[in-house]
């Protein structure tokens, strides 16, 4: 790889086998849905990515988990954070089988009891890896990064499920400081 480019700008290409393997699971599972859906920072989209029927496919939820905790462990963190609320059950099963702690992240504080953004723990000078489920702005995961940094935490890496980015923004990620990592990307899961 050249020294110029991010590694983080590249789907996960370790085991192009299971890279097929997970394009064609996610396929077969349908999880790209067409028609005209509005997204959740306003766009409008002839596409929807609804990963969260993988997790009622215990197979299928586990060959993602693998391919997030295989990229994880290259990664190094100390902390695992899901992004609330899609990121938190891969984030959670992630942390599980690393043995590594888990915290969660809102996008904003809450308006209640502690008033907590983030729940769990995560102490200065941590490197602490995001996991979500869809890239589409980046925004979640930057709101995100910023909460865990302004805690001390050392936020350098994102890990989803799906980047839809391209869609909207074309292929540079316009994510502050934080490499994003993907499994696949919804271009690939529209193909025929």
């Amino acid at each position: 790889m050249d020294e110029t480019e991010r590694p983080g700008d590249k789907p996960w290409t370790n085991d192009r086998g299971y890279h097929a393997y997970i394009v064609k699971s996610l396929k077969a599972a349908g999880v790209v849905l067409n028609g005209n859906f509005a997204l959740s920072k306003g766009s409008q989209s002839g596409y929807y990515v609804d990963l969260r029927k993988t997790l009622s496919n215990p197979f299928l939820r586990a060959d993602i988990v693998i391919g997030l905790q295989v990229r994880a462990e290259e990664l190094c963190p100390e902390v695992i954070a899901g992004v609330a609320t899609s990121g938190i059950p891969w984030a959670t099963l992630v942390a599980d089988n690393l043995r590594l702690p888990l915290v969660y992240v809102r996008p904003a504080e809450k308006e209640h009891g502690t008033g907590s953004q983030i729940e769990g723990i995560v102490k200065e000078g941590q490197r602490v890896l995001l996991i979500d489920d869809v890239l589409t702005t980046g925004e979640s995961l930057s709101i995100c990064a910023d909460a865990l940094r302004a805690k001390g935490a050392v936020v350098e890496n994102a890990l989803v499920i799906v980047n839809r980015h391209d869609e909207f923004y074309g292929p540079e990620l316009r994510i502050v400081s934080c490499q994003v990592l993907w499994l696949a990307t919804l271009s690939e899961l529209v193909e025929r």
